[in-house]
């Protein structure tokens, strides 16, 4: 794995070594004018492996030259029916089919953090201080949850499942706003799965559900494109394949704000046991695998004696939906795996860092060989403002095998 040392970003002059924070708001492919710019206060990114992501902006919505709000709260009726405002600041943030894109970094290394719609305006008129109004927009992949859908699928991988969700629907509209690939590792790997169904779900509730249920995740990724600067397509696979284009390497005392992680053994199990039923033979199905299974138990290795030490539960029994004893394993492995990502989680801060996002690996150091190691990022908050620009993340500790986590 490539790490990025932060002390030879900073060094790089396309950084302005992290002492020059930059953003671009533009609404429908046009930038905000400075007018506006002026006006927002704190721009916050967040990204998350189980939640659509979303982008808030703090404004400040009073003209002191005029006394009025220019954004929310002085408009007219005869305006707003007319649809034509004597000031456009006061529907520039309406919610609608408009697209608002976010760009995020430094002066002269900026990328995008996001497309998204606005969704929500919570306009403040405090007592003590001039009105402010907070503008919040969902990433596009909302447009997905607008109606539930219900078919069936039989015979097939999770990939493959995946996969068909870039059609059109009904021969029309694309069922998603962006391709969906796999990642390397999983492409051609996979065992077949009887049956499962999309029941009353919305495509991307459904998709989301998939890949939890076979211990994967569904991110969304970047790379570059002729066309425009970047592309975004969905990666489906399992967490422990990269999918950023960047990795960090970060050392408490060094690169890292702040680093707060949780090593517990509460709600370990050393076995999982799945059972279901078989259609064909109509028999029960029970399949179990334990730490000792190499397969099963490859992540944090190194922590297992801190599991049988703490006397995990002996067994965890769980009736799943699975129609063959192949199904039932896998679906028991993935359990366990999850269980395991589990034993260290860590929240912490840094700089900036605009490529550090949920589905990025970190390579944390300075902490010791229990909480030190490869992190897979599940949630990241970017926050420009007042106090600069800040990265925090929330990571996972997933060791394919022991490390010494020095750094």
């Amino acid at each position: 794995m490539t790490f990025v040392d932060l002390r030879e970003v900073s060094a790089d002059p396309g950084h302005a070594g992290f002492w020059a924070p930059w953003f671009r708001v533009s609404m429908e492919g046009k930038a905000l004018p400075q007018s506006v710019v002026r006006d927002i206060v704190q721009v916050t990114y967040k990204d998350d492996v189980n939640n659509i992501d979303s982008v808030e902006l703090t404004v400040s919505n009073w003209d002191p030259a005029a006394q009025r709000c220019p954004y929310i709260g002085s408009e007219t009726l005869q305006e707003l029916n007319a649809g034509k405002p004597a000031d456009t600041r006061l529907v520039l943030f309406e919610p609608g089919p408009n697209l608002l894109r976010l760009e995020l970094g430094y002066a002269g290394a900026n990328r995008l953090m996001v497309t998204a719609s606005v969704t929500s305006l919570e306009p403040s008129f405090p007592g003590g201080g001039p009105p402010s109004l907070v503008v919040r927009a969902l990433n596009r992949l909302h447009w997905m949850r607008r109606k539930p859908f219900s078919q069936a699928f039989f015979k097939k991988t999770p990939g493959q499942i995946a996969l068909s969700f870039n059609g059109l629907r009904d021969g029309s509209e694309p069922r998603l706003p962006m391709r969906i690939e796999l990642t390397e590792r999983l492409q051609g790997r996979e065992p077949e799965i009887d049956f499962i169904a999309q029941d009353n779900q919305t495509d991307i509730d459904f998709l989301i559900g998939l890949a939890h249920r076979f211990d994967y995740e569904l991110i969304i990724a970047e790379r570059p494109a002729p066309s425009k600067r970047t592309e975004e397509y969905l990666l489906f696979g399992p967490s422990d394949t990269s999918t950023r284009p960047v990795d960090y390497r970060l050392t408490w005392g060094r690169t890292l704000v702040e680093f707060k992680p949780q090593l517990t053994t509460a709600n370990q199990v050393s076995k999982v046991t799945v059972r279901g039923w078989d259609r064909r033979t109509k028999r029960r199905i029970s399949v179990t695998v334990d730490l000792k299974d190499r397969k099963a138990g490859a992540l944090n290795r190194d922590l297992h004696r801190l599991l049988q030490q703490a006397d995990a539960r002996t067994e965890q029994v769980v009736d799943e939906p699975v129609f063959t004893v192949a199904e039932a394993r896998r679906r028991a492995e993935a359990i366990l795996q999850d269980r395991l990502k589990q034993v260290v989680t860590a929240t912490g801060t840094t700089v900036g860092l605009p490529n550090l996002r949920a589905g990025s690996r970190l390579e944390i150091g300075g902490v010791g060989a229990r909480l030190g190691g490869t992190y897979f990022v599940t949630q990241t908050t970017h926050t420009l403002g007042d106090g600069g620009y800040t990265t925090r993340f929330t990571a996972r500790r997933e060791d394919m095998a022991a490390t010494g986590g020095t750094g």
